[in-house]
């Protein structure tokens, strides 16, 4: 499935360059419906930025939550979050 993924992003690159999704773009990348991706933002199931009252992905980060879902990880939002700020590093 990832193989399907990452080579429907090659041959799809929007202007802004595809490294940042909209709820819609998530949608039809994951082939989910927008409702669907809303539930699992306010779920924590999804990794997402929000900019505003905009939901945001990152690809990347959406291509290795697919891969652990694939490999059965039952990783918890605050194990998640933890990875998370242990791999950026915040400018004050």
């Amino acid at each position: 499935m990832i193989e399907l993924l990452e080579s429907v992003t090659k041959k799809r690159r929007p202007a802004g360059g595809g490294d940042i999704m909209s709820v819609k773009e998530l949608a039809d990348f994951l082939r989910l419906d927008a409702n669907t991706i809303y539930n699992k933002c306010a779920k924590g199931e999804i990794p997402h930025l929000r900019m505003g009252k905009l939901l945001k992905f990152k690809k990347s980060e959406i291509l290795d939550w697919v891969k652990g879902l694939e490999n059965g990880s039952d990783c918890s939002v605050d194990e998640y979050v933890n990875r998370y700020m242990q791999q950026k590093v915040f400018k004050s």
